[in-house]
Formats: C-alpha cells, sequence, structure tokens
C-alpha cells in the first residue's frame, strides 16, 4: 500500500488526484443500438411448448456462429479436400523472390508428380487386363515414423 502511495505522489510530494472512473472506455450508444439492430436481424422462434407462458424468443437451433459469419460476411473455414504437400504449400503461399528461389525445385516436383500419375495410371491399366498382377497405392510420408528430410 505505501509503495502504491509513493508511486502516485508528484514532484511536489502530494498524491495526484485519482482518475478512477474517469475513462472514456465505455461502449457508445450507437455501437450498442448496432447491437441490438444485429441481434433483431437474427431471425427467432417462439418456445413450442410454453408460448403461453414464456415471453422469450428463441434462436433456430440449425444457425450458429458459422452460419452468421456465413451470412453477415460470406467467409468460412477451409478445409482442404486433397492433402497438400509442404512443398506444394510453401509455393503457393510465397512472395516473388521466394518463388524464384523455389521455382526450380518447384518445376522439378511438379514433373515428377505428372510422371508417377502416368506410371500409376499405366500400372492400374495392366492390373485390369492381367489378373496376376496388383497395384496398391500407399501414402508412404503418411506412414513413415519420421521425415524423410
Amino acid at each position: 500500500m505505501l509503495r502504491n502511495a509513493l508511486k502516485k505522489t508528484n514532484s511536489e510530494g502530494f498524491i495526484d488526484e485519482d482518475h478512477t472512473g474517469k475513462h472514456s472506455n465505455h461502449a457508445k450508444l450507437d455501437t450498442k443500438q448496432f447491437i441490438r439492430d444485429h441481434i433483431e436481424s437474427i431471425p427467432k422462434i417462439e418456445s413450442h411448448y410454453l408460448r403461453a407462458q414464456s415471453s422469450r424468443d428463441y434462436i433456430d437451433g440449425s444457425l450458429n456462429i458459422s452460419t452468421l459469419y456465413h451470412f453477415e460476411f460470406n467467409i468460412s473455414w477451409y478445409t482442404s479436400k486433397k492433402d497438400q504437400c509442404t512443398l506444394c504449400a510453401n509455393y503457393a503461399n510465397s512472395n516473388k523472390d521466394r518463388k524464384k528461389d523455389l521455382q526450380q525445385e518447384y518445376d522439378d516436383h511438379i514433373r515428377n508428380k505428372e510422371k508417377f500419375r502416368v506410371e500409376k495410371k499405366l500400372d492400374v491399366a495392366l492390373a485390369k487386363t492381367d489378373q496376376s498382377i496388383i497395384v496398391s497405392v500407399y501414402d508412404l510420408q503418411a506412414v513413415f515414423p519420421s521425415p524423410l528430410r
């Protein structure tokens, strides 16, 4: 307590005026009204069983934060349909200078990807015609317990 009092003393030795409650950090009326208007814009339903006894409105259970963001901002969380390798993700998310550095490695990677796709397609076609051949495809990066690099 003494430490706080000493901190609050000015150069003449007097304690400065207390500024408690004198800030303007509260929500403005127009902000509150904006929030009220937004809440009022959300469709509500009455209680099915307690209509006569309750004046409370309810928000439909199918409405949640995610759907509100969708309606309000037309955004949602991206979930990829396919996995993307680290190199492709790094290349896609890089700036121009970094892309120049990665360009050769990325081009080789894409060529290899296309080459392996063609080989896989040929192997699958061969397996369909020759019953003694079985084609099995594994994502080795997913099954290796440690990084390859």
